[in-house]
Formats: C-alpha cells, structure tokens, sequence
C-alpha cells in the first residue's frame, strides 16, 4: 500500500514539475519563472524514490536549500524597493509580435514589418507607438530625401540604442527624424537599436559596405556612460554581441566572438529554460548590480578603444565621425579622452546632468527615455554642430 502511495506521488510530482517547466517555457517573460523553476526542482526531487536513507538526507538538504532560495526570491519580488533607472520595468510591455527581433550574427536585430509597442502601468498606457523596420531591417527615417543621385546628397549614419533607435515613440518622433527636418538633402540610416552597445555599433561600421566614395558622408554615435557594461557583455540581453578585447600591444581592439557564448553550447530548448529563469531572478539581478555594474561603473578602458576605432575606420573611409554624448552626475568627465584623442564630440544632455533633465524631455515619469520633445533639441544641438564643422 505505501508502494502504491509512492508511486502515485512520484507521477503527481512529475506531473508538476512538468507544469512548471513548460509555463516557464511558454511565457518566459512572467515575474515569477525563477519561483517556478525553483518549484519544479523541488517536485522532481520528491518524485525520487525515498527508500534510499542517504538520498533522502541529501535530498531534504537540497530542498531546504531551495525553498529558501525561493523565500529570498520572493521577498525581492514583492517586497524589496526598486530602483529607479531609464526605462523602469512595468506591469505590462507589449510588442505585437513577438518576433520583432531575433537572434543573428550581432546578437539580435529587428525584422521588417510595422509594430505597435504599448507599455502600461496597472491601467495608464505609459506609451504607445508604431515602429516601422525597413527591409534592410533598420528603423525608418520617414523624411528621407529621395534624390539619393543629388550632388548635395549627405548620408548620415547614426549608431547607438534606444536613445536613437526612439523607444516607444513614433518614426516621425526620433532624432534621425527630426535631424532630417532642418536640411532637406540628408539620408540617415538609424542603425541603431534597443540594448545596443558601442560593441555593435563598431561591429556595424566594420561590417558595413562603403558605397559612398564620392559622398559627404558623416558616422554619428550617440552614447551614454552606462553603455560601458554593454561593451564588456555584462547585462543580459549582451548574450550574442560582438566581444572585444583590448589588443596587448596598445593598437586597437579585436574582434574575439560572441558575448556570454557559453549559452551557445546547450541545446536550444535548454538554452530557453535558462534564459527563462536567469532573466527574471531577482538575486541574480542583486548580484549583479553590486558586485559586477558597481565594480565596473567606471571600466571605460574597452568602451574608449572601440569608440577609438570607430574614428579610425571612419578616417580610412573618408568620413566624418561625432560622438554625441551624454553625462551622468558621477561620470561628467568621461568624454575627456575621447577629445584627448582628438574625436570630435558634442554633448547632447539637456542639462547639466542626465538625472537633472526636465519631465518634459521624459516619455513619461515612469520611462525615463528621451521623449520627441528632448529628440527634437538633441537633434537641432547635433545639426548646429555638423553645419558648423561639416557643411
């Protein structure tokens, strides 16, 4: 009878830990997949026949040691103040495909199509717009000049993230866009994207073919100080960027494969579940914040080199290159060597620091990316400077 009672048990736990596994697996994005995860271990545990004494002591040890893990993820979960960045996590982010991007050489990139991104907070629509990807599968430039034959013509390659690529706004709300509004004879490819790093934004320009020998051509990277931990592959979403190293003999950097590549080597179903749980941990992500974005704020060494390189392919290929920066209370004094350097930079901050910005440069309170009013003053301080120094 207690046979029976066993077996029964071994099939409901496995049951169980089935369940888990595949609600993780079907909604990777919920808050609670490490919980589940950490549950479904517990239950194929118990599935484990108990007649053996030693398995049963190291498998209570092992249980005790995940329910706790399961405490301290809930009480970080539910309990523990968030802190308040640029782009604060909410309730709800929506993009009307999932496949709106995917994994590629660079990590991930969108695909063409049209796409509405809506972000809510309880009931209050944070922000919603509409994204258009090109085939070339890059963010439109609505107001291009379509005399690409044109004497006058001047492309404009913009690199960057979110800040150029305009999280939740629309493509007539963007820096691109609004560049274009001031000079009518301008391309701009926006080859930027959200999450992109300096790292790709080299990877970009290396990789990209120079038609435009006889053009007026100018390469733009907007950055800010915390695209530094993106350059040294810490965050999550680096998994699958180009990873560089600084050369030993002070000439430049190298390309040395993909970031965070060890995930690379499991099956991809496998590779999901740990991206499932990894993502959405809120110890991994207290580790992570003190012990690898603290000890590496100030880690500028690579991110200099690649912008660095970024001048010299430029140089090569006749172009003009412009940092257009950003500045941070802590970190105002980053762009000083790339100037030492002699790469010509302009700062693009609306303030005397990034947390000192005016609401109204905000998307909203709650997202604290720069809204088409801040794109619009962005926009007209980097055009005062290429007309200044370029045209």
């Amino acid at each position: 009878m207690t046979f029976n009672r066993n077996i029964t048990l071994s099939f409901f736990y496995i049951i169980c830990f089935l369940s888990c596994l595949l609600l993780i697996v079907i909604s990777r994005k919920l808050p609670y997949t490490t919980i589940l995860f950490l549950f479904s271990i517990i239950f194929i545990s118990l599935a484990i026949p108990n007649f053996i004494k030693l398995l049963i002591n190291i498998k209570l040890i092992f249980i005790s040691i995940l329910f706790s893990l399961i405490i301290i993820e809930s009480y970080l979960l539910f309990f523990h103040d968030k802190k308040k960045i640029v782009g604060l996590e909410l309730n709800d982010n929506l993009l009307t495909n999932r496949e709106f991007y995917k994994d590629e050489e660079i990590g991930y990139k969108p695909i063409e199509g049209n796409y509405l991104h809506e972000i809510k907070n309880k009931d209050e629509i944070i922000c919603s717009a509409i994204y258009t990807i090109t085939k070339d599968r890059v963010r439109l430039t609505p107001n291009n000049t379509k005399d690409l034959n044109s004497k006058d013509l001047i492309i404009i390659n913009f690199f960057g993230g979110s800040y150029v690529f305009g999280h939740c706004l629309n493509d007539n709300e963007t820096v691109p866009y609004h560049l274009n509004s001031f000079r009518k004879n301008m391309y701009i490819n926006n080859f930027a994207f959200q999450g992109y790093g300096v790292n790709h934004a080299l990877y970009i320009l290396s990789n990209m073919k120079n038609k435009t020998k006889d053009v007026k051509s100018i390469n733009i990277l907007l950055t800010a100080p915390w695209h530094n931990v993106r350059s040294l592959c810490l965050p999550d979403y680096s998994r699958g960027a180009p990873k560089y190293k600084i050369n030993k003999s002070n000439t430049g950097v190298i390309l040395t494969g993909r970031c965070q590549s060890l995930f690379d080597k499991f099956p991809k179903p496998l590779r999901k579940l740990i991206w499932a749980v990894l993502y959405r941990s809120k110890i991994k992500f207290l580790i992570q914040d003190y012990l690898i974005y603290t000890k590496n704020k100030y880690n500028m060494d690579l991110y200099i080199e690649l912008i660095s390189e970024m001048k010299n392919i430029s140089d090569n290929r006749n172009m003009h290159f412009l940092v257009a920066y950003v500045i941070k209370q802590d970190l105002v004094n980053y762009p000083v060597e790339t100037m030492k350097r002699g790469i010509d930079s302009v700062d693009i901050t609306l303030a005397p620091s990034e947390e000192l910005r005016d609401k109204k440069f905000f998307v909203h309170e709650l997202d604290q990316h720069p809204s088409s009013t801040a794109n619009y003053h962005t926009a007209k301080i980097i055009y005062d400077y290429i007309e200044n120094n370029y045209f």
